[in-house]
């Protein structure tokens, strides 16, 4: 397989970004090791950060017990996803949120990609089950 500007595909690499959406400003990157995916990448990043008092957004393939860890160790909070093939995770989450109401932070509706998506972010404090040993 060949890429558009004949270059074989193996010349192509990954990166993990560290982005500031208010500034539009990449403040951190972490090339992905070959067959390997964001999920090695991310913590690399993260230490490099200072964190403090500062909230982290990540997709849900950073939805990991010890990368959430590690945003609350570097004194920072976070926001991850969690998306319906994390099942048992996403199960537990709704039912947390069930026992203890959230308040609706924000709704969006987009088209992308040939796909309508809508998002809806939550807020609640963690319970037990949520926090890293």
């Amino acid at each position: 397989m060949e890429l558009p500007n004949g270059a074989p595909s193996a010349a192509v690499f990954t990166y993990f970004d560290a982005w500031v959406s208010e500034n539009r400003l990449c403040i951190g990157q972490e090339k992905v090791e070959e067959k390997s995916n964001e999920i090695t990448a991310i913590p690399k990043v993260l230490a490099s950060l200072d964190l403090i008092d500062v909230v982290v957004s990540i997709d849900a393939i950073g939805t990991q017990t010890k990368i959430a860890g590690q945003i609350i160790d570097q004194k920072g909070h976070n926001l991850l996803s969690v998306k319906g093939n994390q099942q048992g995770l996403l199960e537990d989450v709704e039912h947390a949120f069930r026992l203890n109401k959230g308040t609706v932070f924000t709704n969006e509706t987009e088209s992308n990609h040939g796909r309508i998506e809508n998002c809806k972010v939550y807020w609640n404090y963690p319970t037990e089950r949520f926090l890293p040993m």
